[in-house]
């Protein structure tokens, strides 16, 4: 008996612990009010939605439910008690677990155990009082009515189950106390007639009925009885062919170990924040008074009194972007580049916005300067992001007048917007141009210096190739002789094409012959080689490019075997305009810029090609006219730069405000000797280096001191 309780509480606990884990949270959404609904109408309804999500969650969801109860028992066997009703029996208990199977049947794991006594027994060879201890464990279902009886605290319910029945019955003869010595088992055997035990256990079938109390939502009351159906006849210790019965009033509490209903549930909470919005009033609102409805206005906010256009903006006469009452310069020339008062740019003042921008004490200065200087509505800035050969990612500032992105953006748009077959200008001429090379992966090293020895050279993008060509023609026999040109001097490869407004075709030697004898042209076989020595400026050497560099004309960019793209420029025929042309890259932060020289499809030493002519001080016209290298502008706090520095000789030390100053070396009457003194800084290390000049003790633009001395 110990056993089978022990068993039973072991699996009554470890069921208990693995069905009432806490399910999976259940998000209830709600619906959206419907604000043409009066408000308690689309409450009740909301109500209404969230309780039928509410049931058909709870409807799917096994509830564990702890089962308690107390019970009398009865016993409806082969005997009868002369002395009781049959009404009041012994007590027992119950506890187990319950379930809900759906919404309407409740299924129960039970152990009950419970006394059936006969007391005052008056039957022949039978003790005076008889009892048993009744173990039963089992399932048991009810059907709770839900269907019939909705929402309703009390219910009825009937119940069904099947239980294992295990019973241990004793008899005595003593009618004063409650002691039983006689085993009925033992005496059964003593009958000469029962040869072997009988068993004591068997199969229950309860049969239930009763009411179910909802006292709150995790307890509930239920009250029957239960008819319990055994297949055994051996409870009473009397065989006579039928089988022995009992039944059990019984009171049970029943605790939700997880309250569904008790669970605190998401539900937005729901609001119509514009249920009271005028909408109509709202779309005719002109908040800053100036006679067009916010909704139409493109130009919020505009001051009190100000005069504006259809679209609600500040009018501009002079359409310099500048409004009238803000315009200190009325009728501006079309055109002009103006400042943020709407003054136009002199000379002048684009003279001195260049030198704050030379003398600014670092390239982040120099930004904040430009863009404090400059109208935000005249130019633009474009960020470049290139990777130099040792693989470090540098941003390039490229700033153009926005007048000049505005064009371009517009013809993207008209270009996209038609194809190639129905877009003509009329005005248009057939043009030729020859191509010298198409290459689709890298070029080799020899092959590049072999490219930048032509001067004029250009490149475009055409799906994956690199093309390079060179001039633009009008008459296809110059196209030719050019062509025959570059071919004596090795570039066999050479093809005239015809490009007839961007449809493009090569034109044979067929073709140019037959040309050639209608205009009766003399044979152009004899043709003198190319420029001997051509110099360009390097910008740097590269490992990923910008598409932009394609689309501009005097950058042409080669990429080589290696997967490093060659960056120049146009070719220049002396040495001074192209080291001119890289001071003008190096102050576009194109700081790794320099000059290289192609003689005959190598690349040489340009300086061995300076005009030293030049190079010797000479006095000139504007003998006060006087050429500074500027080695930088440092404050104390630089002290590596500082520490470089000390280590020339000659190095002025100039005051630019307080606690910044200007080094500069050398004071020169020609840019020659200022250029020679850069290349050499340069090569030392110093590359930070550039030429400024000096009119009379002010400092001037190298434009301007280049005019005053003639070069």
């Amino acid at each position: 008996m110990k056993k089978f309780v022990s068993t039973s509480l072991f699996a009554l606990v470890f069921s208990t612990c693995s069905w009432s884990q806490i399910p999976d949270p259940v998000y209830i959404p709600s619906e959206y009010k419907d604000t043409t609904l009066n408000e308690s109408f689309s409450t009740t309804a909301n109500n209404d939605s969230l309780l039928t999500l509410k049931n058909e969650a709870k409807k799917n969801k096994l509830q564990p439910k702890l089962y308690i109860g107390f019970g009398n028992f009865n016993f409806k066997g082969d005997i009868s008690d002369t002395r009781n009703t049959g009404i009041i029996g012994q007590s027992g208990f119950q506890i187990g677990l319950t379930t809900n199977i759906n919404e309407f049947i409740d299924a129960s794991l039970l152990m009950e155990e419970g006394i059936v006594r006969v007391d005052g027994i008056n039957q022949e060879n039978f003790p005076t009082n008889f009892k048993s201890t009744i173990n039963t464990i089992g399932l048991r279902f009810d059907y709770n009515f839900k269907n019939i009886f909705e929402n309703k605290l009390l219910t009825p319910y009937l119940g069904i189950g099947i239980s294992y029945l295990k019973f241990d019955s004793k008899g005595s003869y003593d009618n004063t106390n409650n002691e039983y010595e006689v085993d009925l088992l033992n005496q059964w055997l003593l009958d000469p007639i029962n040869t072997e035990p009988y068993s004591q256990n068997g199969v229950d079938i309860p049969l239930s009925i009763g009411l179910n109390l909802k006292i709150n939502d995790r307890f509930n009351l239920k009250v029957g009885t239960t008819y319990h159906y055994t297949n055994t006849d051996y409870i009473d210790n009397i065989l006579d062919g039928n089988t022995d019965k009992y039944f059990v009033n019984t009171a049970h509490i029943i605790y939700d170990l997880q309250c569904f209903d008790c669970e605190e549930k998401y539900i937005p909470e729901i609001k119509d924040d514009y249920f009271v919005v005028d909408f109509n009033a709202l779309d005719k609102e002109d908040e800053d008074k100036d006679g067009v409805i916010d909704i139409d206005d493109f130009c919020i906010g505009t001051p009190k009194d100000v005069k504006v256009d259809a679209k609600g903006c500040p009018i501009d006469t002079d359409n310099d972007n500048i409004p009238d009452y803000l315009d200190k310069e009325a009728n501006t020339p079309k055109g002009a580049v103006v400042n943020s008062d709407g003054i136009q740019l002199t000379d002048e003042m684009s003279e001195a916005i260049y030198l704050s921008y030379l003398n600014s004490a670092s390239r982040k200065d120099a930004n904040s300067y430009f863009k404090d200087t400059y109208p935000s509505d005249k130019f633009i800035k474009l960020t470049k992001k290139v990777v130099n050969i040792e693989g470090d990612t540098l941003l390039v500032d490229i700033y153009k007048p926005r007048l000049f992105q505005q064009i371009y953006n517009q013809q993207k748009e008209f270009e996209n917007s038609i194809t190639a077959a129905k877009y003509f200008d009329l005005n248009s001429v057939v043009i030729y141009k020859l191509e010298i090379g198409k290459f689709a992966d890298g070029i080799e090293a020899s092959e590049i210096n072999r490219l930048m020895s032509i001067k004029n050279l250009k490149s475009t993008l055409s799906n994956d190739f690199t093309i390079y060509y060179l001039g633009e023609y009008k008459d296809v026999l110059k196209a030719r002789q050019k062509q025959k040109q570059l071919i004596n001097s090795g570039y066999v490869n050479t093809m005239v094409i015809e490009d007839n407004q961007g449809d493009l075709r090569t034109i044979t030697n067929e073709e140019m012959d037959e040309e050639r004898n209608r205009r009766a042209s003399k044979k152009l076989e004899d043709l003198p080689l190319l420029e001997n020595v051509i110099f360009r400026v390097q910008l740097d050497v590269l490992k990923e490019v910008d598409l932009d560099y394609y689309d501009l004309d005097d950058i042409i960019p080669f990429p080589g075997k290696n997967g490093l793209f060659h960056i120049v420029t146009e070719g220049y025929d002396t040495y001074e305009e192209a080291l001119e042309r890289r001071n003008e890259l190096y102050f576009m932060s194109y700081e790794n810029s320099n000059v290289i020289a192609i003689k005959g499809g190598q690349i040489v030493d340009a300086k061995d090609y300076m005009d030293l002519s030049q190079s010797k001080e000479k006095v000139n016209a504007y003998g006060d006219v006087i050429f500074k290298v500027q080695l930088g502008i440092y404050s104390e706090n630089d002290k590596a730069e500082l520490i470089k520095v000390d280590e020339l000789e000659g190095v002025e030390r100039t005051d630019i405000s307080e606690g910044i100053h200007r080094y500069t070396i050398g004071a020169y009457t020609s840019i020659q000797g200022a250029m020679l003194k850069l290349n050499k800084l340069t090569n030392q290390g110093y590359k930070g280096s550039y030429i400024i000049s000096f009119y009379k003790g002010e400092q001037i633009s190298i434009k301007k001191a280049k005019q005053l001395i003639g070069f």
